[in-house]
Protein backbone atom coordinates (compact mmCIF):
# COMPACT_ATOMS: atom_id res chain seq x y z
CA UNK A 1 0.00 0.00 0.00
CA UNK A 2 2.75 2.11 1.12
CA UNK A 3 4.36 1.34 -2.65
CA UNK A 4 0.93 2.36 -4.56
CA UNK A 5 1.03 5.88 -2.34
CA UNK A 6 4.36 6.75 -3.07
CA UNK A 7 4.16 5.80 -6.98
CA UNK A 8 1.06 8.22 -6.99
CA UNK A 9 2.64 10.77 -4.97
CA UNK A 10 6.10 10.67 -7.37
CA UNK A 11 3.56 10.63 -10.57
CA UNK A 12 1.76 13.42 -8.82
CA UNK A 13 5.23 15.61 -8.37
CA UNK A 14 6.33 14.65 -12.25
CA UNK A 15 2.90 15.57 -13.41
CA UNK A 16 2.57 19.08 -11.82
CA UNK A 17 6.22 19.84 -12.96
CA UNK A 18 5.52 19.09 -16.38
CA UNK A 19 2.11 21.13 -16.52
CA UNK A 20 -0.42 18.05 -16.05
CA UNK A 21 -2.87 18.49 -13.60
CA UNK A 22 -5.45 16.08 -14.14
CA UNK A 23 -6.30 12.79 -11.88
CA UNK A 24 -3.24 10.81 -11.17
CA UNK A 25 -4.67 7.91 -10.56
CA UNK A 26 -6.08 7.79 -13.97
CA UNK A 27 -2.59 8.63 -15.18
CA UNK A 28 -1.07 5.50 -13.51
CA UNK A 29 -4.23 3.30 -14.88
CA UNK A 30 -3.49 4.33 -18.44
CA UNK A 31 0.17 4.06 -18.52
CA UNK A 32 -0.16 0.44 -16.93
CA UNK A 33 -2.65 -0.45 -19.75
CA UNK A 34 -0.36 1.05 -22.27
CA UNK A 35 2.67 -1.18 -20.61
CA UNK A 36 0.76 -4.18 -20.77
CA UNK A 37 -0.93 -3.34 -24.60
CA UNK A 38 3.08 -3.37 -26.17
CA UNK A 39 3.96 -6.46 -24.18
CA UNK A 40 0.83 -7.72 -25.69
CA UNK A 41 0.36 -6.34 -28.93
CA UNK A 42 3.11 -5.90 -31.43
CA UNK A 43 2.94 -3.17 -34.00
CA UNK A 44 1.99 -4.48 -37.60
CA UNK A 45 3.92 -3.23 -40.51
CA UNK A 46 2.63 -0.98 -42.34
CA UNK A 47 1.65 -2.47 -45.26
CA UNK A 48 0.57 -1.88 -49.12
CA UNK A 49 -3.08 -3.32 -49.69
CA UNK A 50 -4.66 -3.36 -53.10
CA UNK A 51 -8.27 -2.49 -51.99
CA UNK A 52 -10.75 0.20 -53.40
CA UNK A 53 -10.82 1.59 -49.74
CA UNK A 54 -7.84 2.08 -47.13
CA UNK A 55 -9.45 3.58 -43.27
CA UNK A 56 -6.18 5.17 -41.88
CA UNK A 57 -6.19 6.74 -38.56
CA UNK A 58 -3.33 9.29 -37.11
CA UNK A 59 -3.54 9.95 -33.39
CA UNK A 60 -2.60 14.10 -32.40
CA UNK A 61 -0.51 14.46 -29.50
CA UNK A 62 -2.02 16.52 -26.52
CA UNK A 63 -1.50 19.65 -26.65
CA UNK A 64 0.01 21.84 -23.72
CA UNK A 65 -3.14 23.49 -22.83
CA UNK A 66 -5.20 20.68 -22.03
CA UNK A 67 -2.77 19.08 -20.28
CA UNK A 68 -2.72 22.43 -17.76
CA UNK A 69 -6.51 22.24 -18.05
CA UNK A 70 -5.98 18.49 -16.52
CA UNK A 71 -6.74 16.47 -19.74
CA UNK A 72 -5.69 12.86 -19.78
CA UNK A 73 -4.21 11.32 -22.87
CA UNK A 74 -6.66 9.00 -22.96
CA UNK A 75 -5.89 7.31 -26.58
CA UNK A 76 -3.41 4.65 -27.03
CA UNK A 77 -2.72 3.46 -30.72
CA UNK A 78 -0.27 0.46 -31.86
CA UNK A 79 -0.69 -0.08 -35.47
CA UNK A 80 -3.81 -1.71 -36.31
CA UNK A 81 -5.42 -0.96 -33.27
CA UNK A 82 -6.58 2.07 -31.35
CA UNK A 83 -7.83 2.23 -27.55
CA UNK A 84 -9.85 4.43 -26.28
CA UNK A 85 -9.47 4.73 -22.49
CA UNK A 86 -12.73 5.47 -20.49
CA UNK A 87 -11.58 6.91 -17.48
CA UNK A 88 -13.98 6.06 -14.67
CA UNK A 89 -15.51 5.82 -11.29
CA UNK A 90 -17.39 2.89 -9.56
CA UNK A 91 -20.79 3.89 -7.54
CA UNK A 92 -18.92 3.72 -4.44
CA UNK A 93 -17.06 7.23 -5.23
CA UNK A 94 -13.79 6.02 -4.91
CA UNK A 95 -13.00 3.11 -6.89
CA UNK A 96 -11.17 4.07 -10.30
CA UNK A 97 -11.48 1.97 -13.49
CA UNK A 98 -10.79 2.09 -17.08
CA UNK A 99 -13.19 0.76 -19.65
CA UNK A 100 -11.39 0.52 -22.82
CA UNK A 101 -13.04 0.81 -26.29
CA UNK A 102 -10.90 -1.14 -29.25
CA UNK A 103 -11.20 -0.62 -32.69
CA UNK A 104 -9.12 -1.59 -35.30
CA UNK A 105 -8.20 -0.14 -38.87
CA UNK A 106 -6.47 -0.54 -41.75
CA UNK A 107 -3.55 1.90 -40.62
CA UNK A 108 -3.18 3.42 -37.21
CA UNK A 109 -0.65 5.96 -36.95
CA UNK A 110 0.42 6.86 -33.42
CA UNK A 111 1.78 10.78 -32.88
CA UNK A 112 5.29 9.37 -33.33
CA UNK A 113 4.59 8.36 -36.84
CA UNK A 114 5.48 11.33 -39.48
CA UNK A 115 3.38 12.49 -42.35
CA UNK A 116 6.04 10.74 -44.40
CA UNK A 117 5.52 7.19 -42.85
CA UNK A 118 2.22 7.86 -43.57
CA UNK A 119 2.37 8.73 -46.90
CA UNK A 120 4.47 5.69 -47.92
CA UNK A 121 1.89 3.40 -46.38
CA UNK A 122 -1.41 5.28 -47.32
CA UNK A 123 -0.93 7.00 -50.49
CA UNK A 124 2.28 6.30 -52.25
CA UNK A 125 0.67 3.75 -53.60
CA UNK A 126 -2.28 5.49 -55.27
CA UNK A 127 0.33 7.44 -57.51
CA UNK A 128 1.15 4.10 -59.71
CA UNK A 129 -2.55 4.29 -59.87
CA UNK A 130 -3.37 7.40 -60.79
CA UNK A 131 -0.79 7.73 -63.73
CA UNK A 132 -2.28 4.60 -65.22
CA UNK A 133 -5.30 7.06 -66.02
CA UNK A 134 -7.66 5.43 -62.78
CA UNK A 135 -9.39 8.38 -60.45
CA UNK A 136 -7.95 8.27 -56.94
CA UNK A 137 -8.95 10.35 -53.78
CA UNK A 138 -8.16 11.23 -50.82
CA UNK A 139 -10.26 12.16 -48.17
CA UNK A 140 -8.99 13.95 -44.94
CA UNK A 141 -11.88 13.78 -41.95
CA UNK A 142 -12.22 14.96 -38.10
CA UNK A 143 -13.29 16.86 -35.65
CA UNK A 144 -11.85 20.43 -36.50
CA UNK A 145 -8.77 20.88 -34.37
CA UNK A 146 -7.59 16.93 -34.71
CA UNK A 147 -4.90 17.51 -37.61
CA UNK A 148 -6.37 17.05 -40.59
CA UNK A 149 -4.24 20.46 -42.33
CA UNK A 150 -0.70 19.29 -39.73
CA UNK A 151 -1.39 15.47 -42.16
CA UNK A 152 -2.25 16.68 -45.18
CA UNK A 153 0.14 19.20 -45.59
CA UNK A 154 2.54 16.70 -45.48
CA UNK A 155 1.17 14.51 -47.10
CA UNK A 156 0.60 16.66 -50.36
CA UNK A 157 4.31 17.92 -50.20
CA UNK A 158 5.50 14.12 -50.55
CA UNK A 159 2.60 13.25 -52.97
CA UNK A 160 3.99 16.60 -55.52
CA UNK A 161 7.19 15.40 -55.59
CA UNK A 162 6.32 11.70 -56.58
CA UNK A 163 3.62 13.35 -59.28
CA UNK A 164 6.52 15.52 -60.62
CA UNK A 165 9.32 13.07 -60.61
CA UNK A 166 6.99 10.39 -62.15
CA UNK A 167 5.76 12.88 -65.24
CA UNK A 168 9.69 13.59 -65.57
CA UNK A 169 10.08 9.85 -66.89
Amino acid sequence: MQNKINIREEKRIINAEMGQYGDVDFYVKIEQFREQLFKKYLPKPFHVKQTKILVCVRKRPIFDKEKENGLIDCFSCVNPTCFIHECKTKIDGISKFLENQQFCFDHAFSESNTSNEIYNAAVKPLVSHFFKGNNTTIFAYGQTGSGKTFTMTGIVNALAEDIFDLNKK
